[in-house]
C-alpha cells in the first residue's frame, strides 16, 4: 500500500536534525557577533532545516495520502483501464517483441484509473512500482478540408514558401478550441508555491524597512537582510516566468479566437503532416499525434 513510502520521511528527519544542528555549530556560543563566512553557511542550512526540507516532507505526505485514498476508491471500483497500440503503429522491427518483453518498447498496459498505478505492463506484472502519466488531448480531426494560404498572411508568417512541402491551413474543431481554451486559463493560473514565496518575500522586506526605522539594521550589521534578498531574488525569477506564461496564455486566446492552425504537409524529409498555432507558435500536432507540450499537466512550456 501507500503507506509503505512512508520510511521517506526518515531521511528527511534525519537532514533537518543535521542542519539545525550544523546552524548551532556555525553561529557559535556567542551568535551575536558571528562573522560573515560563517553566518552565510548557517543562514543556507537554517534555510534548509527550517523551510525546504519540512515543506518536502509535508509535500511527501500528501503524495502519499493521496495515493492511498485513490488506491481504495480504486479497489472499490473495481475498474482498469486498457491501453493498447494499435496494429498500425506496431513497429515492424523483428526484435521489437523481445524489446516488448523487457520493457522497453510499451504496446500495452493495464492502469488503475485514480492512482494510475500499472498492473500489468505488456501483459506481464512490472518488476517495482510504476504509476502511469495518463494525459488527454483533443482527437485528431481526421480527413479534412485544408484550406491555401493568403498571400499576405504567407508573407508575414515565412521570409519564403517553403522548399520541402506545402504550407495551408485548416479549421481547428471545437474539441481543439476547447483544449486551447483549458490550457490558456492553467497558464495564467498563479501556482500555491508563487504565492507562498511572494509573500514571504514582503514579509521579509517589510520587517526589514521597519528595523531600519527603528535603528534595530545598525545593530546587526545587515545581517536581517539577507534572508529577505534571497526571498525577494527567487521571487522575481519566479515572477519572470509567469509573466512569460500569461502573455503565452494571451497567445493561446488569439489562437483560440482566429480558431486556424497552419498545416504544413507533402514533407519528404520528416514526418507529416506538422501543425502549428499561428499566434503563439506553437506546434499543435506532429503526423497527426499531440506535440508533447499538449500532454503536459499544469504548465504550458516544456
Amino acid at each position: 500500500m501507500a503507506l509503505r513510502r512512508l520510511w521517506l520521511l526518515i531521511p528527511i528527519a534525519i537532514l533537518i536534525v543535521l542542519s539545525f544542528g550544523g546552524f548551532a555549530l556555525l553561529m557559535g556560543p556567542d551568535p551575536s557577533e558571528p562573522p560573515w563566512y560563517r553566518l552565510v553557511p548557517a543562514c543556507i542550512l537554517l534555510v534548509l532545516g527550517g523551510g525546504f526540507l519540512p515543506a518536502a516532507a509535508l509535500l511527501i505526505s500528501r503524495d502519499i495520502m493521496r495515493d492511498r485514498r485513490a488506491t481504495l476508491v480504486d479497489l472499490r471500483s473495481g475498474v482498469v483501464e486498457q491501453f493498447r497500440v494499435e496494429e498500425s503503429g506496431l513497429p515492424a522491427d523483428p526484435a521489437a517483441g523481445d524489446k516488448a518483453s523487457e520493457g522497453e518498447i510499451v504496446l500495452s498496459a493495464d492502469v488503475l484509473p485514480f492512482s494510475k498505478q500499472v498492473l500489468l505492463l505488456n501483459g506481464a506484472r512490472p518488476a517495482k512500482r510504476r504509476q502511469a502519466q495518463v494525459y488527454e488531448s483533443a482527437p485528431p480531426p481526421g480527413a479534412v478540408a485544408r484550406y491555401a494560404l493568403p498571400a499576405d498572411l504567407l508573407e508575414d508568417i515565412l521570409a519564403s514558401p517553403p522548399a520541402d512541402g506545402q504550407l495551408d491551413r485548416r479549421r481547428l474543431t471545437q474539441a481543439e478550441r476547447v483544449e486551447i481554451a483549458d490550457r490558456a486559463r492553467r497558464a495564467r493560473r498563479p501556482s500555491l508555491g508563487l504565492l507562498l514565496l511572494l509573500l514571504c518575500a514582503f514579509v521579509g522586506t517589510v520587517s526589514s524597512l521597519a528595523s531600519i526605522i527603528t535603528g534595530a539594521a545598525s545593530a546587526d550589521h545587515g545581517r536581517a537582510w539577507i534572508l529577505p534578498v534571497l526571498f525577494s531574488v527567487f521571487a522575481v525569477f519566479r515572477v519572470r516566468e509567469f509573466f512569460q506564461d500569461w502573455m503565452l496564455s494571451r497567445l493561446l486566446e488569439a489562437d483560440q479566437d482566429d480558431g486556424w492552425v497552419l498545416v504544413w504537409h507533402g514533407r519528404q524529409s520528416d514526418p507529416s503532416p506538422v501543425e502549428v498555432l499561428p499566434r503563439s507558435r506553437l506546434i499543435w500536432s506532429v503526423a497527426s499525434a499531440p506535440s508533447k507540450w499538449r500532454l503536459t499537466a499544469s504548465r504550458v512550456r516544456g
